[in-house]
């Protein structure tokens, strides 16, 4: 998992990595993380893989919505402007 700031782009970018190969990058929906406002960051350690949460409500595509938690699946990059 990576999380990097740069100055320019506003970018919040889901990807898994599935038997060993990564799937397509998920770059839709608004990024729900706002400067200066907190959030909880859980990371849980399943045996045979490993989840990250945010806790907020979002819907991030189309296709992927949850109602108390935004899963970021393996790799988040969180960028905003200075």
């Amino acid at each position: 998992m990576t999380f990097a700031t740069l100055a320019i782009l506003v970018v919040l970018t889901r990807n898994s990595l599935v038997n060993g190969e990564w799937g397509n990058e998920e770059r839709e929906g608004k990024n729900p993380f706002e400067k200066g406002v907190g959030f909880d960051l859980e990371i849980k350690n399943e045996e045979f893989a490993y989840q990250v949460r945010a806790n907020f409500s979002a819907k991030i595509s189309k296709d992927f919505y949850c109602e108390s938690f935004v899963e970021l699946c393996s790799s988040a990059y969180n960028h905003f402007p200075q």
